[in-house]
């Protein structure tokens, strides 16, 4: 759907996505969220979305903090530091 509709991708589905995971993190539906932030990372990477894109990266940190993936975690957080 997106690559067909080209306008719609753009830093307002990346904030929007954002948006999303932050509850499914606090439920603990950690695939869900997982699936959500991953996306927001690809689309605010491709749109030059450092904002966006350093928000994803937070998210997915504590998201694979909370699953005690360690490594990940730490590598999703300098990512996130990286882009402000």
């Amino acid at each position: 759907m997106l690559a067909q509709e080209k306008e719609l991708v753009d830093r307002s589905l990346v904030a929007a996505l954002n948006e999303l995971a932050g509850p499914r993190i606090q439920k603990g539906d950690y695939a869900q969220a997982l699936r959500t932030s991953q996306l927001a990372a690809r689309i605010a990477e491709r749109v030059g979305d450092r904002v966006g894109l350093s928000h994803a990266s937070s998210d997915l940190g504590l998201i694979h903090n909370r699953q005690n993936r360690t490594a990940q975690a730490l590598e999703c957080y300098q990512k996130s530091l990286e882009e402000i």
